[in-house]
């Protein structure tokens, strides 16, 4: 799942190189790398990574060019004929694949309504969530499983940090996103705007990336 999720940052950037890139070797050398990257998050076996590569290309056609949006459909129905995402895609909608984290969740639930206002303390989640599962069994995802992170940015601040925390990630990334826009409609030449550009698609991609895992917990993509 980091892997996937690293492996999104540098790619729309590449991707987005070669569309600004004006040497046919620039072009090819920043192919090779988005061909790696998205090798990276296919064979990572990441369904939320594949989500976030899906979304990732939609998200070009909105920032560079409405007709990239027919690419990237195309993209898209080349990962359900590709049997190592086909088969994770697919999983996206199986309840028995997705019955852990609801669970999960529904253990965060109590824990809010236990800490509304101040949460549990920053990064306590792990130490807590056992607690939970011993007065609420039936929410056990499996007898050796213990949660660490609750599988969700927004619960995950709430819980640990309380409403306060929920409104400074909301503003962090809100903010964050559009001083992004605002720079690239600022940048004054088409390299910038391309390096511009996917990092902001890979910011939202990220975030949206969260709302089914946590990685702000992760220090090596909290860093990056």
């Amino acid at each position: 799942n980091i892997l996937g999720a690293y492996s999104i940052f540098p790619l729309f950037i590449f991707v987005m190189l070669i569309f600004s890139a004006k040497k046919l070797s620039q072009k090819v050398l920043f192919s090779i790398c988005s061909i790696f990257l998205m090798g990276n998050v296919i064979l990572s076996q990441s369904r939320n990574a594949l989500l976030g590569l899906i979304l990732g290309f939609i998200l070009i056609g909105f920032f560079y060019n409405k007709k990239f949006i027919i690419y990237s459909l195309i993209i898209c129905l080349g990962l359900f004929l590709i049997p190592e995402s086909q088969e994770r895609l697919i999983q996206v909608f199986d309840m028995n694949q997705n019955s852990s984290r609801i669970k999960i969740w529904q253990t965060t639930n109590l824990m809010i309504k236990d800490n509304p206002l101040l949460g549990t303390g920053y990064e306590t989640y792990g130490t807590l969530y056992p607690i939970y599962l011993k007065e609420n069994p039936e929410l056990t995802v499996r007898p050796d499983y213990i949660s660490t992170h609750p599988h969700n940015v927004l619960l995950k601040f709430q819980s640990e940090l309380g409403i306060l925390g929920t409104i400074l990630i909301i503003a962090f990334i809100v903010v964050t996103t559009l001083t992004l826009i605002k720079q690239i409609k600022l940048a004054t030449n088409s390299t910038s705007k391309s390096i511009l550009t996917g990092i902001t698609i890979a910011f939202i991609v990220f975030n949206f990336m969260n709302l089914l895992d946590s990685y702000y917990n992760v220090l090596k993509t909290a860093l990056t």
